[in-house]
C-alpha cells in the first residue's frame, strides 16, 4: 500500500476517440479517501469512479486509473470538471454530476456511469 501513497502519475481522456487505451498521461497524484466510489477492472489497470467523503460531506465525479503493473496512479477526469494544464478535453456537460452509489461498468472500450444519488437527489441518467 505504500507505493500507492507515493504515486503521483496522471492522465487525460481523449475526446476525438473516447478510447480508454488512447489516454496520453501526466504527473499528478493519487485520489482522496472516499466511500461509495465504484470501480472497474480492465486490462493491467482498475479505473475508480465518483464516491464521498461521508453523508453531508464532498461527493467526486472524478475518474482515476490506477496500473497495477506499473504502481502508478492516474486522473483522467478531474474533481473540478475544469481542464487543468489543458489535460481534460471532455467538456463539462459531458461528465456525470457529482456522485455515489451508481452503476460503473465497461461495455467494449467505453466506460458507462448510471444512476446513484447525491446529497440532494437520486439519479436516473447514463453517462
Amino acid at each position: 500500500m505504500n507505493q500507492l501513497r507515493n504515486s503521483n502519475q496522471r492522465s487525460a481522456m481523449n475526446e476525438q476517440t473516447e478510447d480508454i487505451d488512447s489516454m496520453p498521461k501526466a504527473i499528478y497524484c493519487q485520489p482522496k479517501a472516499r466511500s461509495g466510489t465504484r470501480a472497474i477492472s480492465y486490462r493491467d489497470s482498475l479505473y475508480f469512479f465518483g464516491g464521498y467523503t461521508r453523508k453531508g460531506g464532498t461527493y467526486f465525479n472524478d475518474l482515476f486509473q490506477y496500473n497495477v503493473v506499473e504502481k502508478q496512479w492516474y486522473e483522467l477526469i478531474s474533481q473540478s470538471n475544469t481542464q487543468p494544464r489543458g489535460l481534460i478535453t471532455k467538456r463539462k456537460s459531458q461528465i456525470p454530476e457529482a456522485r455515489t452509489d451508481h452503476t460503473f461498468v465497461r461495455y467494449k472500450n467505453r466506460f458507462y456511469v448510471y444512476g446513484g444519488r447525491d446529497e440532494v437527489q437520486i439519479f436516473k441518467d447514463i453517462h
